[in-house]
């Protein structure tokens, strides 16, 4: 067997990122690593102590670099609703690039570990991404792109919620659609480029018609603009859900009656 290169610790992480990224942290086995990152078991071990501290290194860096490349702009003292737009509209086009498949670390370690033993970075992330969106929106409404009126906290929990739930669906064909065909269900997958795609909604409304849906469920921002009216133009009764419906006594509107979502 050849010689190992010697990996610094950069690449090593950034080799390890990919990884987990791919396959999750319970997916990933020590003989994976050794393989994919190039280096042998005693230099993991010895450098990071065990899987979870490698893992939890990935993740420092896969904030401070992919992650903080993403988020700037936002951060900028500057920072608008163009920084916002161009935001969404990156992530938007990210389904059909080289993360189809595989997602955003930090949101799929979000979904892998759910609400317990959540990695620190997670929560950081979600920080992160809360604070951006909420500087460039309070920004925005100095600059007279937003209306008064308009509560920047609640729409930077929405816009959070949407980039959440792009990144669980930029997974599909991958962990979405094997764990929904497990259960029995057979996903159909459609197209949404565009900020706006009226052909997706003639599609989605014939789609509905087609399989005789009696019922339409959507989560979060983007879902439910289009299955709202998805449902206004095929009558059915539509049930919105979202994470900024947390609070106690707050209520979701769909297209068909108001809805009192459960606590989460």
């Amino acid at each position: 067997m050849g010689r190992r290169k010697n990996l610094s610790e950069q690449e090593l992480l950034d080799r390890a990122m990919h990884v987990f990224r791919r396959d999750g942290f319970a997916g990933t086995s020590a003989d994976v690593l050794v393989r994919e990152t190039g280096a042998s078991r005693y230099n993991l071990y010895s450098s990071f102590g065990s899987k979870e501290g490698l893992f939890a290194a990935a993740l420092d860096r896969y904030n401070n670099e992919i992650i903080s490349a993403r988020f700037g702009p936002l951060e900028e003292p500057d920072a608008d609703i163009d920084d916002v737009l161009g935001l969404l509209d990156f992530y938007g086009a990210a389904g059909s690039g080289p993360v189809a498949g595989i997602g955003c670390l930090l949101c799929n370690s979000a979904v892998e570990f759910g609400a317990q033993d959540q990695p620190d970075a997670v929560q950081r992330y979600f920080d992160r991404l809360s604070g951006a969106f909420g500087n460039a929106l309070d920004n925005a409404k100095k600059k007279s792109q937003l209306r008064s009126n308009v509560d920047t906290v609640a729409l930077s929990d929405a816009l959070c919620a949407s980039v959440l739930g792009l990144f669980v669906l930029i997974r599909a064909k991958g962990w979405v659609f094997e764990e929904l065909s497990r259960r029995g269900v057979t996903p159909l997958l459609m197209d949404t480029r565009g900020s706006f795609n009226w052909r997706y909604l003639q599609g989605l409304a014939g789609l509905i018609r087609r399989e005789k849906v009696d019922l339409i469920q959507s989560h979060l921002l983007g879902s439910n603009v289009y299955c709202s009216l998805a449902g206004l133009l095929t009558r059915r009764p539509v049930v919105a859900t979202s994470p900024i419906a947390q609070r106690p006594g707050s209520v979701v509107r769909a297209s068909g009656p108001v809805l009192r979502p459960p606590m989460w």
